[in-house]
Order: structure tokens, then sequence, then C-alpha cells
């Protein structure tokens, strides 16, 4: 009985490894060429220009498919959680500053007028405030204009001082002033930023308090 059963079985495997060797080869070109069987279903695989046999038919098709169309894009996920804020990093230094307070009651003149308060600085970039008081002296009579301003090389000239001052002293003739500018002081620039201040001897400037401050400073259009 066993070669009975050897026989088919390995007629079977050799026409197996003949289909899948003609379907390798085939494959290879993108079709495969076959002849079916009408009685039986059976499958011979052959060459794209063999003939198939009488009670066969010719039958052939792709080794890949055609493409199927493009599937909908798909709903967008959600927006992930915002990361967390890193550490604020140190305040850098502020720079030097350059204070002058004179507290001297001085009497003005015209031009070209007298000094209230100076300072001197080193080459750099700096933002100016000042701060003093006018006083007019005389008991009576008219306001009396006076005027203050910063000189010295550099200066961005946009502010000054001017102001009516009425007279009576401490009692009703002090108006409070105020000036803010830069100054840039390049190597071999006079050092000297001033306070100079015009007007009649019957105004004083008390209180001046001048101040210098250097660093970045960003100037904005």
């Amino acid at each position: 009985m066993k070669p009975k059963i050897l026989v088919p079985l390995a007629a079977a495997v050799l026409s197996c490894v003949w289909v899948l060797a003609g379907s390798v080869t085939h494959a290879q070109s993108g079709v495969i060429h076959a002849c079916v069987n009408r009685t039986n279903g059976l499958t011979r695989i052959v060459g794209s220009g063999d003939e198939c046999r009488g009670p066969e038919i010719a039958v052939s098709w792709n080794v890949v498919g055609p493409g199927g169309t493009t599937g909908a894009t798909g709903a967008t996920g959600p927006t992930g959680p915002t990361g967390a804020t890193g550490a604020t990093g140190p305040t850098g230094n502020v720079g030097p500053m350059f204070l002058n307070r004179n507290f001297q009651d001085v009497p003005l003149a015209f031009f070209p007028g007298v000094t209230t308060a100076a300072v001197s600085l080193p080459p750099g970039t700096y933002m100016m405030l000042a701060k003093f008081r006018y006083r007019g002296n005389a008991t009576s009579g008219p306001d009396q204009t006076a005027g203050c301003a910063f000189q010295g090389v550099g200066i961005g000239g946009l502010d000054a001082s001017q102001n009516n001052v009425p007279p009576g002293g401490e009692l009703s003739g002090q108006v409070d002033a105020f000036m803010m500018d830069v100054v840039r002081k390049n190597p071999g620039d006079n050092p000297d930023v001033h306070i100079q201040c015009f007007g009649p001897p019957t105004v004083s400037v008390i209180n001046t308090q001048f101040l210098a401050i250097t660093g970045t400073i960003n100037f904005q259009p």
C-alpha cells in the first residue's frame, strides 16, 4: 500500500513546485497567465505565448491590482497641552548712576546764565533726569520768566524748562520743574554735563537734583 500512497503524493508535490515556480517567473512580469480545465478546475500556469489544451480556457491576472481611491482625511486631533514656562533669568545689574544734589539757592542771571548742578560722565549713553524749584524772591510785581536747559556735548536737546514765576518767596512764589533727556558721550568728548538757568536775579533756582543713569537704552521710532 505504501507505494500507492507515495507515488500520488510525490506527483502532487512536484506539481505544486512546478506551479509555484511558474508563478514566481510570471509574477516578475506583472501578469500571470494560466489554463483552467473546464471539467475539473485544475489550473496550470503557462507562459504568455503558450496555448491552452482542448478542455482548458486561458485566463490571466495582474500580480498587483489597481490602487483604490484615497480615503477621506481624518479629523484633526486635539491640541496638546502647553508646555511649562521656563524660569525667569536673573535681572541684570543697572549701570552706574551719577547724581548731583545742590541745595543752594542760586540767583539767576540773563545770558549766559548760571550753572545750578553738573555731573562728569565717562563714555556711554545716559538718561538724564533733573528736578528743581524756581523761587520768585520779589515781594510784589508781575510774574518773572525763567528757564533752564541741559548743556554739554552729546545732549539730545529735546527738553528744557520755562516757567512764569510769581513773586512771594517761599509763601507763594515757588514753581517746581522737571526735565528729562539723553546724552551720548564718545571717547574724547568733554565729560561735563550741566544745568544752565536763565532769568532775572529776583528769581532763584533751589534744591536742584540732577541724575544721569547709564545702561542699555532701546530707542523706539
